[in-house]
């Protein structure tokens, strides 16, 4: 299934370890929501949520996220299960606060810029 940004918009951006302090980016890209984890090669792939809410990794179907939502329905984190135990969590953190750039989707492109 290809997912459309439609579909995951309220998921994208910057996600920090509350452990390790690091920060990772969910991104959409060709239609797979992903998570872009610093200096890896590619972006780790999810398989669309299970009717639990959960985002296996393509590469270990055994761990997978689940994004937390705050009062106002708006997303805050999200928490990393492994074998249906939750083992950690990354909360959501604006543009620019450990980010390595924007939130991203492939092939969209930005206007440039002219200059007068």
């Amino acid at each position: 299934m290809e997912l459309t940004l439609a579909d995951v918009k309220e998921l994208l951006g910057f996600y920090k370890s509350e452990i390790a302090g690091d920060t990772v980016e969910v991104i959409l890209e060709h239609g797979n929501l992903c998570v872009k984890v610093p200096n890896a090669p590619q972006a780790l792939i999810l398989h669309p949520a299970d009717e639990e809410g959960r985002w296996a990794l393509a590469m270990s179907p055994t761990t997978a996220i689940r994004f937390n939502a705050g009062e106002d329905g708006a997303i805050v984190s999200y928490s990393i299960v492994v074998q249906g135990r939750e083992v950690g969590k990354r909360v959501r953190v604006p543009e620019g606060d450990g980010g390595s750039g924007t939130t991203r989707v492939a092939f969209a492109r930005r206007p440039r810029e002219t200059r007068n």
